[in-house]
């Protein structure tokens, strides 16, 4: 069977039942759920700016908003169920099915 199923999530309804389908599988057949959240970069706030608040570390407030994505995926992973199988978190950056194909190649090539 397969033992790295990578589950993509945009914190939507049909992609926590995606989730839930991931995990199953993970678990059927003693895999690795990979779960992977992509970020567009239009959507980090002041980062991309052109003319950035100077009292502002950018880099601290990305770093910021990051973990807050990646906390949520956690959160999010924890409400598909019971987790009994290893559980990889990811955030990309970038053009959503760009980072969910080259994560998905990258995982293959594993």
């Amino acid at each position: 069977m397969f033992k790295k199923i990578l589950w993509v999530t945009d914190f939507t309804e049909p992609a926590r039942h995606a989730g839930q389908r991931a995990l199953q599988c993970a678990q059927c057949s003693d895999g690795t759920l990979y779960a992977l959240t992509v970020v567009d970069p239009a959507d980090l706030p002041l980062v991309l700016d052109d003319a950035p608040d100077p009292f502002v570390n950018q880099d601290q407030l990305t770093q910021q908003y990051e973990q807050r994505v990646l906390d949520q995926l956690r959160r999010e992973v924890e409400s598909l169920g019971e987790i009994n199988v290893p559980v990889e978190f990811y955030l990309r950056v970038g053009v959503p099915w760009r980072e969910i194909v080259q994560a998905a190649d990258e995982l293959a090539r594993r």
